[in-house]
């Protein structure tokens, strides 16, 4: 099971960072975007926690997978079996 690595959007960043400073941060579980479409939460990396604090990054999740639609090779439309 590979568990997605992208960051965090801009703005979830953002709403993350000023949850963090208001100890607010387990409130915004499954409301934040990951940049691969996923809804989850923040948590700081664990490896990088220094007296800062590390950068906040995505909740544990596989990445969102996109639903692929059957084309019909001749191009026309209509109902189309593999």
């Amino acid at each position: 099971m590979d568990y997605c690595s992208k960051p965090l959007t801009a703005q979830s960043q953002a709403r993350a960072e000023e949850a963090k400073h208001a100890n607010t941060l387990s409130m915004l579980d499954g409301e934040l975007l990951c940049e691969c479409g996923e809804q989850v939460g923040a948590r700081p990396r664990p490896w990088m926690d220094g007296p800062k604090g590390g950068p906040l990054v995505p909740t544990l999740h596989n990445p969102k997978k996109v639903s692929r639609k059957l084309v019909n090779p001749s191009g026309k439309s209509g109902y189309y079996k593999r």
